[in-house]
């Protein structure tokens, strides 16, 4: 996905691995801000340049949960993705 002002953010998908936390966790490199977690049957990886690293770890915690097959979307999570869209820019540089 691409935003207009030049953010990037995908989704890596690979075999499980066992090295990875179940929660999204910090694994910034190369000018790249990954959130990277492990589920059941796979691991995932967010990467993001150019999006502000609170709305990434957002994004990351929704998509994780969404990847753990937990019903439904919380409320807390929607409104914690709307909050951090409101009170920090979505893009950064």
């Amino acid at each position: 996905m691409s935003a207009r002002n030049g953010c990037r953010v995908g989704l890596w998908i690979a075999p499980a691995d066992a090295a990875l936390p179940a929660e999204p966790a910090m694994r910034d490199r190369d000018g790249l801000a990954i959130r990277a977690w492990r589920g059941e049957h796979a691991s995932y990886a967010l990467l993001g340049r150019g999006i502000d690293a609170v709305r990434l770890d957002g994004i990351a915690a929704l998509v994780a949960r969404i990847t753990r097959d937990e019903p439904g979307v919380p409320r807390e999570q929607v409104a914690a993705l709307a909050e951090a869209r409101s009170v920090r820019p979505a893009c950064i540089g």
